[in-house]
């Protein structure tokens, strides 16, 4: 229950520099006889920065995720008391300005063995091959009565291939918390059972996820600070939401996960205290409700309130209080 782990920090005027050695999770018990794996985690990464100017700034970094003992006692495919999975996160991100406007990058690639036994009877020593990318671009435009900001963003993350082929192919994160949309982004996490607030209780978690892993998604929107009242800022955000690659059970080949419009306002009250009022609905799309409509059809009518012509959009009011200390 304890964080075990050590961070170095070293930066001059052009360039910082950060490592980390660490513990993600620990087990005494180690591998026993019938157990699934132990549950030895370990971390280890290095972040640079070039701090550029104020036309533009960069960086790379590897993260190293170590998980010892990997399958039970007796799974002669991995070994008697099984392999360690290596998964390598390298990536590079860099943001360019030019008077008002900015662009940003960033690209992820895996690397590493893969050694999880596998639930869908697939090999046991895969490699990790899966690659993400965001780039997100705007301009801060200023128009006497207002400040506007116009904005997009894309990102995609890699699905899985083939089980059975020796690769896994879907990006793999060790920390994500990509989250999209108010709705989507808010929900992301997946809950147990049907009737949960989650977008992610269906087909086991499956929709809804905090990494890009198997995701394209894009997003544009506007903001707005009126120069008579500085500490408001309110803005319209559109996202449309799909997997990268069809893995979800029962959606019949469709990819579109579903499309989502919100509107946020935001009262800057000081530095460290501020008020967001948001205002979102989230439209499923082909892929949900083909997932729905095959549920429904399997349990009969009716069932979690479901008809046979898919899911309901979600609505959203929320009040957020953000108080930094």
């Amino acid at each position: 229950t304890a964080l075990d782990a050590a961070r170095v920090d070293w930066s001059n005027d052009q360039v910082g520099v950060t490592g980390i050695v660490g513990k993600i999770t620990g087990s005494a018990l180690g591998v026993q006889a019938g157990a699934a794996s132990a549950t030895n985690v370990d971390i280890h990464g290095i972040a640079a920065t070039l701090k550029g100017n104020e036309m533009w700034n960069g960086g790379a970094y590897v993260w190293r995720q170590v998980t010892h003992n990997q399958g039970a006692v007796g799974n002669t495919d991995i070994g008697v008391l099984g392999k360690n999975d290596f998964l390598y996160v390298l990536g590079v991100k860099g943001k360019v300005m030019a008077g008002p406007a900015w662009v940003a990058l960033e690209v992820a690639k895996n690397f590493g063995e893969n050694r999880a036994r596998q639930a869908d009877g697939g090999p046991s020593g895969r490699s990790y091959t899966g690659y993400a990318a965001k780039l997100d671009l705007g301009a801060k435009l200023e128009m006497g009565v207002a400040a506007v900001t116009p904005w997009a963003h894309a990102g995609i993350g890699s699905g899985g291939g083939s089980a059975h082929d020796g690769k896994n192919r879907a990006f793999t994160a060790i920390s994500p918390d990509y989250r999209p949309g108010a709705i989507y982004g808010r929900f992301a996490v997946a809950t147990a059972g049907a009737n949960t607030a989650s977008l992610g209780a269906r087909a086991g978690g499956t929709f809804a996820s905090t990494s890009l892993s198997n995701r394209t998604v894009y997003g544009f929107g506007v903001k707005a600070n009126p120069a008579a009242v500085n500490k408001l800022t309110t803005g319209l955000a559109f996202w449309h939401l799909n997997f990268t690659t069809e893995t979800a059970p029962n959606i019949e080949g469709k990819k579109h996960i579903g499309s989502e419009i919100d509107w946020e306002t935001t009262w800057a009250h000081s530095e460290n205290v501020s008020m967001t009022v948001t205002l979102g609905q989230f439209l499923p799309g082909g892929a949900i409700n083909a997932n729905v409509q095959s549920n429904t059809a399997a349990a009969g009518p009716g069932i979690n309130g479901a008809s046979q012509r898919g899911s309901n959009p979600a609505k959203m009011a929320a009040f957020d209080l953000r108080v930094k200390f």
